[in-house]
């Protein structure tokens, strides 16, 4: 009787350290839900003009410097964030740098988010994990008039 008491308050100690630990992460992700609301982000990451699926990009944006297609945040592997780490997205939003570390000029603002801590840019990439994955039916190819379209000279 007292084995079969201990191995229940094992077990209950178990799920209660699990539950805090999720907890804990659904705490941050919450958060980020929040972030990701208050940035807006799903205002340029979404097709409204053509029901587009929310957070799938999509969106044709009309610029300056000409029509930008704005790229899939949600956690597809191919055509998302689902391969991005949290210092991968941390550096989009600090750096304007692509996974494969290419500038995501001339469009997206990262300015905007430079000073966004890292415990709240954790926080929405953690969010965004939760999305469920949306393959994009879309090429995001920039239509950028001369010379932007040559990032690297504008680099330089």
């Amino acid at each position: 009787m007292i084995c079969a008491r201990a191995i229940v308050a094992l077990g209950l100690g178990g799920i209660m350290q699990t539950a805090a630990a999720q907890d804990l992460s659904w705490s941050e992700i919450e958060r980020g839900r929040y972030l990701a609301i208050a940035s807006n982000c799903v205002s340029c990451h979404t097709d409204l003009d053509h029901d587009g699926t929310p957070w799938a990009g999509g969106r044709e944006m009309e610029t300056p410097f000409g029509v930008i297609v704005t790229p899939n945040i949600t956690s597809d592997d191919a055509t998302g964030i689902g391969r991005w780490t949290r210092d991968d997205f941390w550096r989009a939003l600090h750096e304007g740098r692509r996974r494969d570390g290419s500038y995501m000029y001339p469009a997206f603002p990262y300015t905007h988010f430079t000073r966004m801590p890292r415990q709240d840019v954790d926080a929405i990439y953690e969010y965004l994990r939760t999305i469920p994955p949306v393959e994009a039916h879309h090429v995001p190819e920039e239509e950028l008039l001369l010379p932007l379209r040559e990032r690297t000279t504008i680099s330089a």
